[in-house]
């Protein structure tokens, strides 16, 4: 337990600081999102692997850089039932800057991907469900859990739920299915409402065994080769996911995230070969080097994704610059 001091010294003002709004502005964010900046509950959170439930996404694309916060709203509360309810009351809350209907849609997905409460009590003791928003831009991301329920079910009820977003799971989703087991559902609601399906591998596989849509082989061996190297690294170190329009009928796009605790460096090794890559693919400097090196937040995951055919994007996951480890690894 982190005790009752502020987990994340800075926090509004780091997210101010990176997106560009006003700190006050990121309070009134976090309070929407049902983070408590001050003190932690005792069953902390599972979005990161030390407890802590904040994630700061800065993504790099040829579109520019963006800034999004993912929130594990009422992270104290102990009662999964409660929480999850709390949580969903946040994305409703985080929702009503979207169109009516865009919003109608995703809290439609949403309610569909949501367990009972005997799943959520059985299942889901850290709650079910993250939320994303970015300062100062309407829109929100719900991500939710696809870990619950026996095994055998699990993969059926996400080809069930992406087909009622009117997209065919097809090859993509059943070279996962194949490989490897499901993590989470995710809707994000900006111009559009974009599906994801995320999943770990359960063995080693080349690239070209998954089918990924719009995947640039060379660009993604360079990346993981950048990242992890040598380093031995488990499957459940890498967060792989595919994404399309809802209503788009197919998956157009990919992404892998790497676990930066899994591939551990020190923050000045961190902060170059981020600039690095970002060079490499010809995108956006992410602007984390005095972030980094500041000691203001620390790495927690790092990805690259592919939205579309020729397109690339950069994503570098902040967490509190903590040490403390609570749970495993999960992300969204």
């Amino acid at each position: 337990m982190i005790g009752e001091q502020c987990w994340w010294a800075g926090l509004p003002e780091l997210i101010a600081q990176l997106s560009g709004c006003t700190p006050g502005r990121a309070r009134e964010m976090l309070s929407a999102g049902g983070v408590r900046v001050e003190g932690m509950c005792a069953t902390g959170s599972a979005l990161n692997s030390d407890g802590t439930p904040v994630e700061i996404a800065v993504s790099v694309s040829w579109e520019g850089r963006r800034v999004r916060v993912v929130m594990d709203p009422a992270h104290w509360e102990v009662d999964p039932v409660r929480r999850s309810r709390r949580a969903r009351e946040a994305c409703e809350r985080l929702a009503d800057s979207l169109p009516p209907a865009l919003r109608h849609h995703l809290l439609g997905g949403v309610r569909m991907a949501w367990p009972d409460d005997a799943a959520l009590a059985g299942w889901l003791p850290w709650g079910c469900l993250w939320v994303g928003a970015e300062p100062g831009r309407p829109g929100i991301a719900a991500y939710l859990s696809a870990r619950w329920g026996p095994p055998a079910e699990r993969w059926p009820r996400v080809f069930d739920w992406v087909q009622r977003q009117g997209i065919m799971p097809a090859e993509p989703l059943a070279a996962a299915a194949r490989y490897g087991e499901p993590a989470s559902v995710s809707l994000a609601a900006g111009r559009e409402l974009k599906v994801r399906v995320y999943y770990r591998l359960c063995r080693p596989l080349r690239l070209a065994d998954l089918g990924l849509p719009a995947l640039d082989e060379t660009a993604m061996a360079g990346f993981l080769a950048a990242v992890i190297g040598e380093r031995p690294i488990r499957c459940a170190g890498l967060l792989l996911s595919v994404s399309a329009v809802a209503g788009a009928g197919a998956f157009g796009g990919c992404k892998v995230d790497v676990c930066a605790h899994c591939v551990s460096r020190s923050p000045v090794e961190w902060a170059v070969l981020i600039e690095r890559l970002a060079a490499e693919f010809g995108l956006p400097p992410p602007g984390l080097v005095p972030v980094l090196l500041g000691g203001q937040a620390e790495m927690a995951f790092i990805g690259l994704g592919f939205p579309e055919a020729g397109a690339r994007q950069l994503n570098c996951y902040l967490k509190a610059p903590v040490r403390r480890r609570f749970l495993a690894a999960s992300h969204v």
